[in-house]
């Protein structure tokens, strides 16, 4: 049985045999024993997140890979990203180590976990499934990697490097048919559900527009002040708010003078 499976949604053939090339010259490990490869066209457009659950579903490595098939791997990106999962707290039990394992994939802008390395134990707490299958594309990395930050459990691995063939990474990328669909009304869509389950602690229905959406905690923060507030106190109060808005506390100011500020609504 494979330690690791990699999978990848194929949108674009040509980009995905450049992907499984790339990978099989520079995983670091042998594949087989080692690593098993998962691909599988699209031809629906699901879209990636009901991909990345259909082919994990199929997986038998303990731990998963995955790549975007406009990704081109790195010498030794696979090897790096799994010594990096050593990196990981380890179970009290069994003394395995787990978590979120993100490559090196944009140099240009702040981290994210675009792609990934994760163990199959992060499953049971991300409601069985890595990539929230409510969204279209997007955001759906960005609620994996707050996720994982919160348990504890995530890694940048800066020497698991991924060439990734993108035009939001990549000036002289082409942007295609499927680009302009998910980042167009798809991901205002993503968005606002991302904000949604954000504030939710991550237990929203999958669409915006179900009956079951929940309502964040609601707080009343009031504020006996006239004309003037302190510095230090105005930074203290956007503190608190942030870190309430993180944890899906929605806050409700309220001044001397009646006036009213909502922060977490959305």
């Amino acid at each position: 049985m494979p330690t690791v499976s990699i999978i990848i949604p194929v949108i674009r053939p040509d980009k995905a045999e450049r992907c499984v090339k790339a990978i099989r010259e520079n995983a670091g490990l042998l594949e087989g024993p080692d690593y098993e490869i998962i691909t599988e066209v699209d031809k629906n457009r699901i879209g990636c997140p009901k991909m990345v659950k259909r082919l994990t579903d199929r997986s038998k490595g303990e731990m998963v890979c995955f790549l975007g098939d406009d990704t081109i791997p790195q010498k030794n990106f696979l090897v790096n990203a799994v010594r990096a999962m050593r990196f990981m707290p380890e179970d009290p039990q069994d003394k395995v180590k787990w978590g979120l394992v993100s490559f090196n994939d944009n140099v240009n802008t702040s981290r994210t976990a675009a792609h990934w390395l994760a163990h199959k134990r992060l499953l049971p707490l991300l409601d069985g499934e890595f990539f929230h299958t409510g969204y279209g594309h997007c955001y759906c990395d960005d609620e994996l990697m707050i996720r994982a930050q919160q348990m504890g459990r995530y890694i940048y691995a800066y020497d698991a490097i991924l060439y990734h063939d993108h035009p939001l990474v990549q000036k002289d990328a082409k942007v295609d048919d499927y680009y302009r669909k998910v980042y167009g009304e798809q991901m205002k869509k993503d968005h606002a559900l991302f904000l949604n389950r954000m504030n939710n602690k991550w237990k929203t229905v999958h669409t915006l527009s179900g009956e079951e959406r929940k309502m964040p905690l609601r707080v009343v923060i009031g504020i006996p002040s006239g004309e003037m507030l302190h510095t230090d106190f105005a930074m203290a109060l956007v503190n608190l708010c942030i870190k309430s808005y993180m944890a899906g506390i929605h806050c409700i100011i309220v001044s001397q003078k009646s006036s009213i500020v909502e922060v977490g609504r959305c």
